[in-house]
């Protein structure tokens, strides 16, 4: 009931006027009523009810009020959603405006209030109704159906919480997208997939060297997010100790393309300069612009399979 769904007051100053025990006047009470319907707030409410439970006869129910009472009872019974609760809620609270005295009126607004998921108010009017005047069993049915609602109410506020905490975490992981969209980002997952594609492969370039030298094969390995460079040569220079193989340098790969600085060469400086190796979109090759003193020239390594 919209305009006095509060908890009643601990203490009433409304009715202090009023000795203990006596009955109030029936042009009191009529009174007290116009007061609610004129100004519906809960101190008017309180009165109508304490007033009503000291009376041994009230007076009968409107038909008006009786009217929005089925309304609201046949609502309530085919209702199938919250907001077919809320008007028979509302069917229900017309009742009690018209009949604030009439108990039935004002227990099953808690109820239907209750069902549209209003658990605060449903509790609230529980409490207005229990100062009426009922009998023991009344009175234990309404306690044990507001404890009912205080346990959906407690219910509901963890389901809020926990939607509040699945939102608060959805937005964290939609920012956290979010900044994997960073150009930086992009970068960093491109070329991460791209160190998993060729992830311990071995690029070869097989040249003649001068004769008497043999054949030497340039190698790239691919290790880590390191390139690893070597010869493997055959004949008067090759290695013996590591089976013809050479190791020449070790760098970090930058992405698809990875800019190199040549180390000075102290007897050919000719071939100093840098190297531009460039992975191919398949990972089947990688060529390397070399930009020498020289001159420029390119060098293209297959994967050995």
């Amino acid at each position: 009931m919209t305009t006095y769904r509060m908890i009643p007051p601990v203490i009433s100053l409304l009715l202090a006027a009023l000795p203990a025990g006596a009955q109030p006047t029936s042009a009191d009470f009529q009174q007290a009523v116009a007061e609610y319907q004129q100004t519906p707030s809960a101190g008017t409410y309180e009165k109508v009810i304490k007033m009503a439970a000291a009376m041994d006869q009230l007076p009968a129910v409107p038909t008006e009020a009786r009217k929005h009472f089925v309304m609201g009872a046949t609502m309530f019974k085919d209702a199938k959603s919250q907001d077919d609760f809320r008007q028979a809620s509302a069917e229900f609270s017309q009742a009690v405006r018209l009949a604030p005295w009439w108990p039935d009126a004002l227990y099953n607004l808690a109820q239907s209030t209750g069902a549209s998921g209003d658990y605060a108010s449903a509790i609230a009017d529980l409490k207005w109704y229990q100062m009426f005047k009922l009998s023991e069993a009344e009175i234990q049915a309404a306690q044990e159906k507001s404890w009912g609602f205080e346990a959906k109410q407690n219910m509901a506020q963890r389901d809020r919480e926990l939607a509040a905490q699945k939102a608060s975490e959805d937005l964290r992981a939609q920012q956290a997208r979010a900044a994997e969209e960073t150009p930086e980002a992009k970068k960093q997952r491109e070329l991460q997939a791209l160190l998993s594609k060729i992830a311990g492969r071995r690029y070869t370039l097989v040249k003649t060297q001068a004769p008497g030298f043999g054949i030497s094969t340039f190698i790239i390995d691919v290790k880590g997010s390191i390139f690893v460079t070597g010869i493997l040569s055959e004949g008067r220079t090759a290695d013996p100790q590591n089976n013809g193989y050479s190791e020449e340098e070790r760098f970090e790969i930058q992405g698809r393309e990875t800019w190199h600085q040549v180390p000075p060469h102290p007897y050919a400086p000719e071939w100093d300069g840098y190297e531009i190796y460039v992975i191919s979109d398949d990972g089947e090759r990688i060529t390397v612009h070399g930009h020498y003193r020289k001159g420029i020239m390119d060098k293209i390594y297959f994967w050995q399979r």
